[in-house]
């Protein structure tokens, strides 16, 4: 019988794309490429709309909205996938339907059948420890706590995954301190964003909008370097 670790093993290879390992270890590379899949991190289901932790998803829905030349969206077992178009490329919009701490498996399955490296991703992702509204991107780096960018480097064997970032701020307790309780944490992530709130998401959406087309014009680096100025 095949020890289990060889089954893993030989798992890993079907689903990841034949060259990532040899590829995208300069990280050069990844900043010359540009997006040919969007992955909004998020979870399924009604209830989870509008939350902090599906901001990712928010995100898509505004490319949606932004570029809806091809606007229809495809279900597959794992994701729901939309497909726009920008300057006269088409980009898919990966919509998980896999819970957020479990994106990796479905979407390693969907870039390898497309033949899209992991330096043509990037994902969106909600980040608690920057200020909500905020944006920042990178090209590279390990998961920052986040499980749902930890489950795709996971799968895809690489750090070398664009991604933005987008702040939905920490909980303060009564007293002004930052909270870090993980049931306090998950109930805050998903809920929905206080009023006060909301003008610097919706800016955030719009700047995640703007980067992208960006890279897509230009390269990754390009959109990196607008989310991440300070003018």
């Amino acid at each position: 019988m095949t020890p289990f670790r060889n089954q893993f093993a030989n798992f890993r290879k079907k689903i990841m794309p034949t060259e990532a390992s040899q590829v995208h270890d300069d990280v050069n590379a990844v900043g010359e490429a540009r997006p040919r899949l969007i992955c909004g991190l998020g979870n399924p289901g009604s209830k989870y709309i509008g939350t902090r932790h599906n901001i990712g998803v928010s995100c898509l829905d505004e490319l949606m909205v932004t570029y809806s030349l091809a606007s229809d969206r495809k279900k597959s077992s794992e994701s729901t996938f939309g497909e726009i178009e920008i300057n006269g490329n088409k980009i898919l919009l990966a919509y998980p339907t896999s819970f957020y701490n479990e994106t990796g498996l479905g979407l390693a399955k969907k870039i390898r059948k497309q033949g899209i490296k992991p330096s043509e991703i990037v994902v969106i992702c909600d980040d608690i420890d920057l200020p909500a509204g905020e944006v920042r991107m990178r090209l590279t780096g390990g998961n920052g706590g986040n499980r749902g960018l930890k489950s795709i480097i996971n799968v895809l064997g690489t750090q070398h995954i664009p991604r933005i970032r987008v702040g939905i701020g920490r909980p303060i307790d009564e007293n002004g301190k930052p909270v870090y309780g993980s049931d306090e944490i998950a109930n805050w992530v998903l809920s929905r964003p206080h009023s006060s709130d909301l003008n610097q998401l919706s800016s955030a959406t719009s700047l995640m909008v703007a980067a992208i087309k960006i890279s897509i014009a230009e390269d990754n680096e390009a959109a990196m370097n607008f989310l991440n100025s300070d003018t």
